[in-house]
């Protein structure tokens, strides 16, 4: 993930090519000149993460420190730091120093107060300290917590770039929806021959279920709740 490996517009109908074209010459003049928070914000897809990677490869290989971490590792690294001795730097404390982070999928972490408090702490100290930072979304700022957000809003701080199709609108109702999962995956496309070792009392199964959910999609008002279960890939 590199910068001369990027599509220069994004990915169709996963991206704006627009914004993708300036979000990209931010990433760019970010790893030349670190300063302040790049935050990457839109659906899945859309170049957010080879963006951010890039620029940590972009800074080591001019042989500058970078440090690249998922939000989804940091409770795992957060529950070993508490067990360090106190004269020794764990992993958490090297993202926390780090002169340049990336923080992948921020907002899809496991939550707890601890958790929660470290972030808070990771996040206060880097931009108290205006350490520069770049942070991908793993989902809308709205939905973020309202002290990460208001970091994260900071326009004397922050650089924010929503890399969201136009053709594809994000909104309340296609929240953490993938883009791929929107395009092929409605009651039209629905495929009730079922996998190639379905029996006849699961095709019949997944013909009821295609009308109870059809039904809920139309009526969920009145019947507010579908169960639906079976193992994996029926």
């Amino acid at each position: 993930m590199t910068f001369d490996a990027l599509i220069p517009e994004g990915r169709k109908g996963r991206t704006d090519e627009a914004m993708f074209i300036a979000s990209s010459d931010a990433a760019r003049k970010f790893a030349d000149e670190p300063d302040g928070w790049l935050v990457f914000e839109g659906q899945s897809g859309s170049g957010k993460t080879h963006l951010a990677a890039a620029i940590v490869n972009a800074v080591i290989d001019r042989g500058d420190p970078a440090k690249y971490t998922s939000a989804l590792d940091l409770p795992d690294l957060i529950r070993d730091q508490r067990f360090e001795e106190d004269e020794v730097v764990g992993a958490f404390d090297a993202i926390m120093d780090a002169p340049i982070l990336v923080i992948d999928d921020l907002g899809a972490q496991q939550s707890g107060n601890w958790i929660d408090a470290k972030l808070d702490q990771l996040l206060t100290r880097r931009f108290n300290g205006r350490v520069p930072t770049v942070v991908v979304l793993a989902k809308p700022i709205s939905e973020m917590p309202d002290r990460v957000s208001l970091r994260l809003l900071d326009d004397t701080n922050s650089q924010i770039f929503n890399l969201s199709g136009t053709d594809t609108p994000v909104d309340d109702s296609r929240v953490n929806i993938p883009f791929a999962m929107l395009e092929r995956m409605t009651f039209d496309t629905f495929d009730l021959n079922g996998a190639p070792q379905s029996t006849a009392n699961d095709r019949d199964s997944l013909e009821q279920a295609l009308i109870k959910a059809r039904m809920f999609a139309e009526q969920s008002e009145s019947t507010p709740w579908l169960y639906l279960h079976g193992p994996t890939g029926v």
